[in-house]
């Protein structure tokens, strides 16, 4: 197994204490005493595995570190961790909050890339998976949207429109990829 896939296996690792400092914090925002400490280890936890996965990225690319394991490890480390924190952060009751109908657009994207990808493994025995460039930017979009969210910085709003259109247009792109993959085998 490659450092690269190590890295990201410590990724899909850490969510567990990410999600566990969120809700202690969430909670002590409920009872109207609101620890920090909690807050910024839920920074701390979510900055790492954020970069990780520019890390291993770059070890893979650069490093000849590429694997099957790494192309289906890597994706699914990013939709655990931005889910996790999406939900995490929401239901906790931390005191900025995102739009609902941000966060179930970001999950919807997700869930129907998965979907569709799963589909077309089923029905014709492979999926090609090509990552596209905008689906890394809107991955390190959502997660600058969540850190703006945690910092709770100013200004919030424009940053969930951008995420938002990145995350339409890449959606757009990963479904057009999939119906042009079920169009050739129909064929």
């Amino acid at each position: 197994m490659t450092l690269a896939c190590k890295i990201t296996l410590a990724r899909i690792g850490i969510i567990p204490f990410f999600v566990w400092t969120a809700i202690e914090h969430g909670r002590s925002v409920a009872s109207g005493a609101p620890v920090e400490a909690w807050r910024w280890a839920s920074i701390a936890i979510f900055a790492l595995a954020a970069g990780s996965d520019w890390l291993d990225g770059y070890l893979a690319r650069n490093f000849g570190q590429s694997s099957h394991l790494g192309a289906l490890l890597d994706p699914l480390a990013d939709k655990l961790l931005m889910i996790s924190a999406l939900l995490t952060m929401t239901l906790s009751g931390w005191r900025h909050q995102l739009p609902v109908w941000f966060i179930i657009l970001v999950i919807s994207r997700d869930a129907v890339s998965v979907g569709v990808a799963l589909l077309i493994e089923k029905l014709y025995g492979h999926c090609e998976v090509k990552p596209h460039p905008s689906g890394k930017v809107t991955t390190v979009m959502v997660a600058a949207t969540l850190l703006w969210q945690m910092l709770e910085w100013r200004g919030l709003e424009w940053l969930v429109y951008l995420t938002t259109t990145l995350s339409l247009f890449s959606g757009a792109i990963h479904l057009r990829s999939g119906l042009a993959q079920i169009n050739r085998h129909t064929q």
